[in-house]
């Protein structure tokens, strides 16, 4: 203890204008953060949120909309959409009563910095009694550079009545008003005192006391984790219902069933709206976040139609037997399981930084980005795979770069990791060649060497075997009628039509230009959308967008940090075989979504999201360093700090949007 406290007075005293900049800038921050998202942090909102068609607001158009809103409202939001565009002009918004036109706001606005698809708030002059207002929108942007606004066919407001340049429109604004809750702004304000103490000892931690990466990084995943764990409401997590019902099916074998039923109180969703965050889901987390559990022993059946791999269910399921176990309401439940899966993604990231001799502060930061730890976080195996991924790469690394023998433990956990994730995502196990690159004398010769990465490689093999044999060889054989028709069942025997039938195996082997045109148009269309969704553009199911200019600063930090001076440099080949085993992995990506997700109609490749190339940032940005180039490691406390920053906004925007929502 003595050392640690001489080791923080003797960073203080070096670091003491460092720590002292860092303090105003991070106090700078929070209170500009605070003030700009004042209007909706706590507040419980009411009215429209479908998006059924847009209205571009410029010079010759004018929208006003008059509705009812309750006692006490003091904000308004409108949503907002961009056209994907950049555009220049002003837009106004005024509101006024109904009745007598007092003006209770009149807010003009850059529409070059408005959020696309995004609900922007004005705060009201005062506080509202029950009452009928008007709202205005009106630009002095040219058509084609204006923004535009959402109207919804179903309306949830009272007295709307929608005007489209005084002419009266049967649609209405997709548009909110605000106000103060006292449940919800205590959820707020805890929140927020949490997220404020812990990122402020993150970076003091930094500063004082330079603790080895492993260490600090994982307290930042933990750190970030629980944040996320509460801010992203239940069920919210991109298919996070069927994860959560195969973590129950897993929890019944951990205490000795084979049931495929629970007890309806653990899946009892009331105030969770599925993939969308609510502000219904913090208000029960107030009121029954430590309530009873209520169990009425009435059994539902949660079985998997798909009977999909649940290995991956396992860290999860941990958290969830002992919820069960104990009694525990469906809320400490369903955090408990998410807890877990969080404490297995820590541990990971912790082997994983621990045992790379490069790319430590590139790993760490990653795996802290916003997808990463809203999936870490979460039901969804994602954060289970991304984990892995990470284990390969540090693990490979280590056995290139470090003169050592390859251990017996170290071998059990690459080889158990490979054999895992090759069933959970065969697209990820094609990674596990890599360790082809490993010289031989760490394994003591390179009989040795081939015999490792045959074990290494086992289950990747069989799985790749597999789909070739079933997708491509009984395609073929079939066709020299070497085999059964009834063996044959997988594929399709005819050519898809136009009628919304799905695309096939068979259809991309006898029509090889026309999937490559396919592949080519959707990678052109979709490439920069995939790339920052996988650090975290689009969060929940897409429906949460990040603000565009935080979602360009977390890949330039990641940028900048890949070029930070290591003690080793990837090969030229090494760093090949990163970017074709990436386009690999990519391809097969797109490959499995053409057959098994997009009908013939689409002009594109269907469902894929970013979050399935999240996997593939360590081995893209790993490329980006070399020895020309390079950025000291006395800068490291910089790029931490920075994405400290970028996440605390990160974490108050996505509370701004729950509360409007």
């Amino acid at each position: 203890m003595n050392r640690l406290i001489e080791k923080a007075k003797t960073n203080f005293k070096k670091n003491k204008i460092l720590l002292l900049v860092f303090s105003l800038l991070w106090i700078v921050t929070v209170v500009l953060t605070l003030i700009n998202y004042n209007p909706t942090l706590g507040k419980r909102s009411y009215g429209n949120f479908d998006k059924d068609e847009t209205v571009e607001i410029d010079d010759k158009t004018t929208i006003s909309q008059t509705m009812f809103v309750k006692d006490g409202t003091n904000a308004v939001s409108v949503c907002l959409v961009t056209y994907a565009r950049k555009n220049t002009g002003t837009l106004n918004i005024t509101i006024s009563s109904a009745n007598n036109n007092t003006i209770y706001a009149n807010e003009d606005i850059n529409v070059s910095n408005i959020q696309d698809r995004s609900f922007y708030t004005v705060a009201l002059n005062q506080r509202l009694s029950a009452q009928t207002i008007k709202v205005t929108l009106s630009s002095n942007c040219v058509k084609g550079k204006a923004v535009g606004v959402y109207l919804t066919i179903d309306s949830e407001l009272n007295n709307a009545k929608l005007t489209i340049n005084n002419k009266v429109n049967e649609n209405a604004l997709c548009i909110r008003y605000l106000m103060d809750d006292n449940k919800l702004e205590f959820f707020s304000n805890t929140t927020l005192v949490f997220v404020i103490s812990l990122l402020s000892f993150l970076f003091i931690w930094l500063l004082l006391f330079e603790p080895k990466y492993e260490n600090f990084f994982v307290v930042m995943v933990m750190v970030l984790g629980m944040i996320f764990m509460f801010i992203i409401t239940p069920l919210s997590v991109p298919d996070e219902m069927g994860h959560y019902h195969r973590t129950l099916l897993v929890s019944n074998k951990m205490m000795f069933s084979n049931a495929t039923t629970v007890d309806e109180t653990y899946v009892s969703y009331d105030s969770f709206m599925g993939y969308k965050n609510s502000q219904d889901a913090y208000r029960r987390v107030v009121e029954e976040l430590f309530g009873p559990a209520d169990v009425n022993k009435t059994q539902i059946d949660i079985h998997d139609p798909y009977n999909m791999y649940k290995i991956c269910y396992v860290p999860q399921a941990i958290g969830a037997t002992i919820g069960r176990v104990l009694g525990l309401n469906v809320l400490l439940e369903f955090y408990l399981g998410r807890f877990t899966a969080l404490c297995f993604y820590a541990l990971c990231i912790y082997l994983s930084i621990k045992k790379t001799p490069i790319h430590k502060v590139l790993f760490g930061m990653l795996a802290c980005m916003p997808m990463f730890i809203q999936q870490a976080a979460s039901y969804s195996y994602d954060g289970f795979i991304f984990a892995l991924t990470f284990i390969t790469i540090s693990y490979l690394l280590k056995w290139i770069f470090v003169e050592e023998r390859v251990t017996i433990p170290e071998m059990l956990v690459v080889t158990i990791g490979s054999w895992i994730l090759a069933p959970a995502k065969i697209v990820y196990s094609v990674f596990a060649l890599l360790y082809i690159f490993v010289p031989s004398e760490r394994f003591g010769s390179r009989r040795n060497k081939i015999f490792a990465f045959l074990i290494i490689n086992m289950m990747g093999i069989r799985e790749i075997y597999n789909a070739i044999y079933h997708r491509i060889a009984i395609h073929i054989w079939r066709k020299l009628g070497w085999v059964a028709s009834a063996e044959t069942n997988i594929i399709s025997n005819t050519l898809p039509t136009p009628n919304n039938d799905p695309y096939t195996f068979t259809y991309v082997l006898q029509h090889p230009l026309e999937t490559l045109n396919l592949f080519i148009y959707t990678i052109r269309y979709s490439l920069k959308l995939w790339f920052y969704s996988s650090i975290g553009r689009t969060m929940c199911a897409l429906n949460l967008i990040l603000p565009l200019p935080i979602v360009q600063a977390l890949p330039l930090l990641l940028f900048v940090t890949s070029f930070r001076k290591e003690d080793y440099v990837e090969s030229i080949p090494l760093k090949a075989s990163f970017i074709f085993l990436s386009a690999c992995a990519g391809l097969m990506t797109l490959f499995g979504m053409l057959v098994g997700w997009t009908n013939t109609d689409s002009q594109m490749i269907e469902g894929i999201q970013g979050r399935y190339f999240s996997p593939l940032l360590p081995y893209f940005f790993a490329i980006f360093n070399n020895s020309k180039i390079s950025l000291p490691k006395k800068f490291d406390k910089y790029l931490i700090f920075a994405q400290i920053l970028l996440m605390f906004e990160v974490i108050v925007y996505i509370l701004s949007y729950t509360f409007v929502n």
